[in-house]
């Protein structure tokens, strides 16, 4: 079998893709070789453009937040999941952008303690399937018109 590349736009076996859990195959967009073709191409930007995010940090001017995050849905996201989400698409939409700073390293707490902060509790539960198809609902449109081609994706 094989899948088209979005990078280079050749039909190559799937062994030439990494894994990706959101694709409906399974499979990155593009090959393997024009990810590391991409990196190399930018190694020398230590702050750069990236179309996703990992992790808990986001840094942002207090008045990009008044302006365009303002606050936080968490009546329909749930109150523990999807803020990273819901921030990016707002700043998109706003013009701004998503970078990643080469030169800092962050990391989770090791996976083998358990993982419990995305549950939430008895009292504050997380919510997390209503609020993941709230996100698909709310930027899904967005996503595939808008973001996936500006990123080529």
């Amino acid at each position: 079998m094989v899948k088209l590349c979005k990078g280079c736009s050749q039909e190559l076996p799937l062994n030439l893709f990494s894994k990706c859990k959101v694709e409906k195959d399974g499979l990155q967009r593009r090959c393997k070789h024009c990810f590391r073709e991409y990196a190399k191409k930018n190694k020398h930007k230590m702050i750069d453009q990236t179309a996703s995010i990992q992790g808990s940090v986001w840094i942002m001017k207090k008045s990009w937040w008044d302006k365009v995050i303002k606050e936080l849905d968490t009546q329909n996201y749930g109150p523990l999941i999807q803020d990273s989400h819901e921030m990016i698409f707002k700043t998109w939409k706003a013009g701004g952008k998503l970078v990643v700073n080469k030169n800092t390293w962050f990391a989770h707490k090791h996976r083998s303690f358990p993982r419990t902060h995305n549950n939430g509790t008895k009292e504050n539960p997380a919510r997390c399937e209503e609020g993941y198809a709230y996100a698909l609902k709310t930027w899904g449109k967005y996503y595939k018109e808008v973001i996936r081609p500006r990123f080529n994706i």
